[in-house]
């Protein structure tokens, strides 16, 4: 069986050379990478000289896709002026930056509806997407909307909420719009992984969703809480409630293999990206 690329979110800050090298030592053949501090609404000046060598050597390195993943702090399902002002002007932001440092994909958290109906923050994600149309089609990457474990009013507990909003998407910007599966994420919103039977169950909801082609890009992390439990907590590959047949089952799923995988796992004292990588391989045939 032919799997995909795989690879870690690599910490770049400014110090790209060191990204470069670690991925290098890694080994891994796709990355995830912050483009600017996530947890902030500004934005230092790119270095594009600096900038434009990381993604050539990036490249060079054999590290394809790269995926950039969203300020935490953006929330298109609200509806507060202010917070939905500045999650646009961060999100037209974030895909010039993006496009800057190569990267195919632009990983996002649609946020949460608080005190509105789920329906109107649909329909507030969807519109915050076709508000941000031109900054999409000037650019070369693809939004992917990320899966979520459920948490309070987050959107996208459900895999036909994601193709839901997709189909409420400009029809220009269609082919523009994906999916990003977090494995501890559908886990903990309640598609049980466990299993050959229940991952094939898995991704017959995502053919009726949206369809498995929209599935640019898997997070591979195991869940510290059980299924169902909608609490997004990532441990090591093997070590939480998915465990290792979990994996092996997921990972070999024909439909599921050859789709990039990157971890997000926790670097600790017990374990660090090398032993999980290592744990992947292992269970990939």
């Amino acid at each position: 069986m032919k799997h995909g690329p795989l690879g870690i979110h690599l910490s770049v800050g400014q110090k790209y050379d060191e990204a470069v090298a670690e991925a290098r030592a890694l080994g891994i053949t796709c990355c995830q990478v912050f483009t600017h501090n996530p947890r902030s609404w500004q934005f230092a000046p790119l270095d594009e000289t600096a900038v434009k060598k990381f993604r050539e050597d990036l490249r060079k390195a054999g590290v394809s896709p790269v995926a950039s993943h969203c300020n935490y702090l953006i929330n298109l399902g609200t509806q507060d002026k202010e917070i939905r002002t500045k999650s646009l002007e961060c999100l037209r932001k974030e895909l010039a930056y993006a496009d800057a440092f190569g990267c195919e994909y632009f990983v996002i958290h649609v946020g949460k509806h608080k005190d509105e109906s789920l329906k109107q923050g649909v329909r507030n994600v969807a519109d915050g997407i076709n508000a941000v149309k031109a900054e999409m089609l000037k650019r070369k990457v693809m939004l992917l909307l990320e899966t979520v474990a459920g948490q309070g009013t987050e959107i996208g507990r459900e895999l036909s909420t994601l193709g839901e909003i997709i189909r409420l998407v400009d029809p220009a910007l269609k082919e523009r719009v994906g999916v990003c599966v977090d494995t501890c994420h559908v886990f903990a919103a309640g598609y049980d992984l466990r299993s050959d039977e229940k991952v094939d169950a898995f991704v017959t909801e995502i053919d009726r969703a949206f369809g498995i082609d929209k599935v640019r890009f898997i997070h591979l992390n195991d869940s510290l809480k059980d299924v169902g439990e909608r609490r997004d907590r990532h441990v090591h590959i093997g070590d939480g409630f998915i465990g290792i047949a979990g994996f092996k089952a997921f990972l070999n799923h024909p439909k599921l293999a050859p789709i990039p995988k990157i971890l997000e796992t926790p670097v600790d004292e017990e374990k660090g990206y090398e032993e999980d990588l290592a744990m992947v391989r292992k269970l990939q045939q």
